[in-house]
């Protein structure tokens, strides 16, 4: 899914970049800028669920110890 903000910013530059704010110094050390695209629903939820410490597992844990209690 490919959407008109990810064309944008395929074509950012580092001039972009300081215009928009960014501070010419903190840019200078990117070599390199990559674009990155939009990640639809399952792509999201594999990268928060899918890796052994995912922040989604870690949650679910922590929403569960807040509700129940914790385990004896």
């Amino acid at each position: 899914m490919c959407t008109a903000a990810d064309d944008a910013i395929a074509d950012t530059e580092s001039s972009d970049l300081v215009r928009y704010g960014l501070i010419p110094e903190f840019v200078g050390r990117f070599p390199v800028t990559v674009p990155l695209r939009s990640l639809g629903e399952d792509e999201l939820v594999r990268v928060l669920m899918g890796p052994h410490n995912a922040v989604g597992r870690q949650y679910q844990v922590s929403l569960f110890l807040f509700t129940y209690g914790q385990l004896v």
